[in-house]
């Protein structure tokens, strides 16, 4: 009986663990979803970020964002939202949206190290309420010549 026990509660245990994890792309070939935006002759492929969870983390601790993909933010309401570079150790190009459209363009957004206060970060706001933001490498907006009013589209795989 306590045999039994041990093991029930180990898979308990294991469950938890597994339920507590946030979701987070292994590799964004395994992207289950793909944007285009604007006039742009190509896709590409990204990651969902729709719970808190994901969003808070966002591309924090991801090595890298490999060319043509991207971290798409979605939120249920819209409003003047705050991002910043934790963790993240590259440079980005940050497109904020509403319903859809693009709204308002960052270019650029650096890295920044040895910084150790969360409130020490640099911040990228929308000057306008948003809810979705797309990230996605540097250079991606100069590339696909990406403006402010050209409309998103996310398609499933």
């Amino acid at each position: 009986m306590k045999n039994i026990l041990t093991k029930v509660s180990l898979l308990l245990v294991l469950f938890l663990i597994g339920c507590t994890q946030s979701a987070e792309p292994d590799s964004f070939s395994e992207a289950l979803y793909t944007i285009t935006v604007g006039t742009m002759n190509s896709s590409i492929d990204v990651y969902i970020a729709d719970e808190d969870s994901e969003r808070q983390k966002g591309l924090g601790g991801i090595d890298e964002l490999p060319e043509n993909t991207g971290m798409y933010f979605i939120y249920n309401s819209a409003r003047v939202r705050e991002y910043w570079m934790l963790d993240v150790e590259y440079p980005i190009d940050i497109i904020w949206l509403h319903n859809n459209k693009v709204v308002y363009l960052t270019k650029s957004a650096q890295p920044e190290a040895n910084i150790t206060l969360l409130e020490d970060y640099q911040r990228y706001s929308s000057p306008v309420p948003i809810n979705a933001v797309l990230e996605v490498p540097e250079g991606f907006i100069e590339q696909y010549d990406i403006i402010e009013g050209n409309v998103l589209t996310l398609t499933e795989k």
